[in-house]
């Protein structure tokens, strides 16, 4: 939505709107889940489902959110989360929420290497976006740790024993598995990005608390994403699942 509120004569009042209703719409009369299975057995059947997709049309103020589900899954898996999230006056005021589908099929480096391919995309198409913020289930979430992983030629000399140039492949062969293996973090990705399994998907999308705020009209919107998620690793029940960023694990510039 571009506007909350609608002036009408001397009075301005808010707009009601359902948010799950098309997305609903959609999903019954696509049935994107039968995509599922299709594409792990037969991932390259389906490769041009490998995009990004925006839910709204992009406006610069607002930071991206993207999703990537995982195995055996499409982008409709997240449509609980997104419109838990979207119900959220504050969230949706502040950030647009996009998806990459994926045949999940493939190698999921891979399928990084696709991912990377959409975000140059995305980079080309709105220069000046904020930085990005990713969230992954499962392989998903290997992804998306791909995304802000240093990994330069270590894993293709490991592999090969020498460099991408002095290793004999066919120039084709090579380029198709260097953009695989060769990669170093995305700068316009936020350092931290959040991981789920499917214990803690579900506290996420039931375990939102408004994010507390401090008085100051000057914090930033992702601190306030951030402090969103923290509050439900944080306040750690008995037997209650946690989500620690892959982000940890991984080296940073």
């Amino acid at each position: 939505m571009r506007s909350e509120r609608i002036a009408l004569g001397n009075r301005t009042l808010p707009l009601a709107v359902d948010f799950s209703a098309p997305t609903a719409m959609l999903i019954a009369r696509e049935r994107p889940e039968r995509l599922g299975l299709s594409r792990v057995l037969n991932p390259q059947k389906y490769a041009d489902t490998a995009r990004l997709y925006q839910l709204q049309q992009y406006d610069p103020a607002r930071t991206p959110v993207i999703f990537v589900h995982g195995l055996q899954e499409t982008g409709a898996s997240w449509t609980p989360m997104v419109d838990t999230l979207r119900n959220d006056p504050w969230i949706r005021e502040h950030y647009q929420f996009w998806f990459f589908s994926y045949p999940s099929g493939y190698p999921y480096p891979y399928s990084a290497a696709l991912f990377r391919r959409e975000l140059d995309g995305v980079k080309r198409a709105f220069p000046n976006h904020k930085r990005i913020v990713l969230i992954g289930h499962s392989m998903g979430g290997m992804i998306c740790r791909l995304m802000i992983t240093d990994a330069g030629d270590k894993i293709w000399r490991d592999y090969f024993s020498t460099p991408p140039a002095k290793t004999p492949l066919a120039s084709d062969t090579r380029k198709f598995v260097e953009e695989a293996l060769v990669f170093n973090h995305r700068p316009e990705v936020e350092k931290r990005n959040i991981h789920l399994d499917a214990a803690s998907r579900q506290q996420i999308r039931f375990g939102l608390d408004r994010p507390h705020r401090r008085g100051s009209s000057q914090d930033s919107p992702d601190l306030h994403l951030d402090l969103r998620f923290n509050q439900t690793v944080s306040g750690r029940r008995s037997g209650s699942p946690t989500i620690e960023p892959n982000a940890k694990q991984c080296r940073h510039p």
